[in-house]
């Protein structure tokens, strides 16, 4: 006779692991969330322009973007949850060193360590998240997953604006390294129990196999090119918006630092809903939709008035991150093998952040030179010009199918 009881709905539609991983990506987040909040704050302590700001941000992005390739492979081959744990211990010890930094570059060697170490995360936990619901419900996993990261987005902000207003930038860094740490080590020793019970697939990752058709791998790089430039344009953009609120409409360093928390607040709504949505409408409809909506966000950012402008802004910002993260995932997660999922998502997260990382810079520079709304122009023409170019893509790949698949009934 079988006494189990029957699974609530809830706890059908959100297990207690993706709840799980939803934490771990919140505590692998906090740390690096605060630095953009906190550019204000570190800007006036070392005298920055917008080039030097920038230049923080990019050795961050380059550095996490570059250890997503060999923390891709590590983890198809030594298993998600070492990585994973590497990932959340590593940028809580980093935190822990940057709150003692004395100068510009100490900070610039720091963040960049705090890139190199925290890597193992993102090309582990997708994959694995993706296993705790049915394939058909793979996009709701991966927006719940998401909730995670914009929770510590919008939490660090509020805590960087109260403890760097108090006791210094440097505090926001050593109150929230801690918790990171522990909760890392505690997520490793969880998961080697759900291993235990064999609850996942035998390997290291948890993705479902997909078979492959011809010209599966091309469409995929595709889909992966726009996503890449829409994420490389939303990631650089907000690294300066903290700035660009000080400068343009006056605001103090502190309200800056809090009004970016509206982004990340609206991804904690937003996620699960571009989740559900890309299960129902599909990941490539959704992905082209943010593309396109962050065209009128870039052009009108520094035109809308102070209050609710900014405030309709950022809302949509965040909305825009929230479909692109999540159409993305979802996508390449049942697109590839099992045995190179990580290393696929690896690859992804490479090109996206050390792209930013490249980006943020050379913006960075053009607006010190140029403007701020000659800068966006040219990043909103970028993203429109591989919308339209993916939009064509697609036109003719189905061009295509329908033309084989006319001459086959032949």
């Amino acid at each position: 006779m079988n006494n189990a009881k029957p699974r609530s709905r809830f706890a059908r539609l959100f297990p207690g692991w993706l709840l799980l991983f939803t934490l771990g990506h919140f505590s692998h987040h906090l740390l690096t969330a605060l630095a953009v909040p906190l550019m204000p704050f570190i800007r006036d302590n070392f005298h920055l322009d917008y080039a030097r700001a920038g230049l923080l941000l990019s050795v961050f992005s380059i550095t996490y973007g570059l250890s997503q390739l060999p923390s891709g492979w590590l983890a198809d081959r030594l298993g998600t949850r070492v990585l994973m744990a590497i990932g959340i211990c590593g940028v809580g010890l980093a935190g822990l060193l940057i709150s003692f930094s004395s100068g510009y570059v100490m900070l610039l060697v720091l963040l960049g360590f705090m890139g190199l170490v925290g890597g193992g995360y993102h090309p582990s936990a997708p994959p694995t998240v993706a296993s705790t619901l049915p394939p058909e419900n793979r996009g709701r996993a991966i927006g719940v997953h998401a909730i995670g990261g914009s929770a510590s987005y919008f939490v660090a902000p509020m805590i960087a604006a109260a403890t760097a207003a108090m006791w210094g930038w440097r505090s926001s860094y050593l109150i929230l390294a801690a918790p990171t740490l522990v909760f890392g080590a505690v997520l490793y020793f969880l998961m080697a129990k759900r291993k235990t019970r064999q609850e996942t697939p035998q390997g290291g990752n948890e993705c479902d196999v997909v078979p492959r058709h011809i010209g599966n791998r091309r469409d995929l790089l595709a889909f992966m090119a726009l996503s890449a430039v829409t994420t490389i344009a939303v990631t650089a953009v907000i690294s300066f918006i903290p700035l660009f609120l000080v400068d343009h409409f006056g605001m103090s360093q502190a309200s800056a630092a809090l009004i970016i928390a509206i982004v990340y607040f609206t991804g904690i709504f937003a996620n699960p809903l571009a989740g559900f949505l890309s299960d129902r409408v599909g990941r490539i409809p959704l992905l082209v939709v943010a593309s396109l909506g962050l065209l009128p966000v870039l052009f009108f950012i520094n035109s809308v008035p102070r209050g609710w402008g900014v405030d309709l802004v950022l809302v949509a910002y965040g909305t825009i991150i929230a479909m692109t993260q999540t159409s993305s995932e979802s996508h390449i997660v049942g697109n590839v093998s099992e045995n190179n999922c990580s290393s696929v998502l690896g690859g992804y997260y490479f090109t996206t952040m050390a792209g930013s990382g490249v980006l943020i810079p050379l913006l960075g520079a053009l607006i010190d030179a140029r403007g701020l709304h000659f800068g966006l122009t040219i990043v909103a023409g970028v993203v429109a010009l591989t919308t339209v170019g993916y939009a064509l893509w697609l036109t003719a790949r189905r061009k295509s199918a329908a033309g084989g698949l006319s001459t086959a009934r032949r």
